[in-house]
């Protein structure tokens, strides 16, 4: 897998670079977000939701921790198609989104959550997870995610075509109400056996029990 901990800001003009503080920064909104006009490189992470466009991200190269887009009236995410590689990549509550595109050229992550797949969902009760539009994440084929992919809540998702090839180390799949198992088995079997994937909730799938918190 990649080695993103090394991916930096070096190189990028000091005008060009965010460096958001020690836990992140969170930008609320269209006009918050237009400070980030024009910034190629985030050095360490950021949170971006209620905002309608994520125009002012288009020259966005590189995000050396997370980036997180969130509770947003978005339908399209063809502004970060300069985006090559970030630590952690998380779309959640993006309702108005069919597809994907704009990620083709996003080629490294450590961690990729579409939707929200962790099994503390069903512990905390949290209905409203998820991308209820999406339904192609074919823009995806050419990423390596090197270590946790999570996939779920998505209402609409019916196919697992796109999702990438190059295996991460773990998967979790669940609760995507329209997602066929067979999908997930096809997909599973392209892991390697070191692989650990979890799948429940899934059309045809088995029940997700609730786990109490670790």
């Amino acid at each position: 897998g990649s080695d993103l901990g090394a991916t930096s800001c070096d190189g990028f003009p000091e005008v060009v670079v965010y460096v958001s503080p020690k836990f992140g920064a969170e930008f609320v909104g269209d006009d918050a977000l237009a400070l980030l006009e024009g910034v190629r490189c985030i050095e360490g992470s950021v949170a971006i939701r209620e905002v309608s466009s994520l125009q002012p991200l288009q020259e966005l190269r590189i995000v050396t921790g997370s980036l997180s887009v969130t509770d947003s009236d978005l339908t399209t995410l063809v502004p970060l198609a300069s985006l090559t590689a970030a630590y952690r990549l998380e779309l959640n509550r993006l309702d108005g989104l069919g597809d994907l595109d704009g990620l083709e050229n996003l080629r490294a992550v450590d961690l990729l959550y579409i939707g929200r797949s962790s099994l503390s969902v069903l512990i905390e009760e949290v209905p409203e997870e998820g991308n209820d539009g999406l339904t192609d994440m074919s823009a995806l084929a050419g990423l390596e995610v090197s270590d946790t992919l999570k996939l779920g809540n998505n209402a609409a998702l019916a196919s697992l075509e796109g999702l990438p090839s190059v295996a991460p180390r773990y998967v979790e799949i669940t609760l995507n109400s329209a997602l066929p198992v067979a999908e997930v088995l096809a997909y599973q079997a392209k892991l390697s056996d070191t692989d650990e994937l979890l799948h429940c909730g899934n059309l045809g799938d088995e029940p997700c029990e609730l786990l109490p918190p670790s």
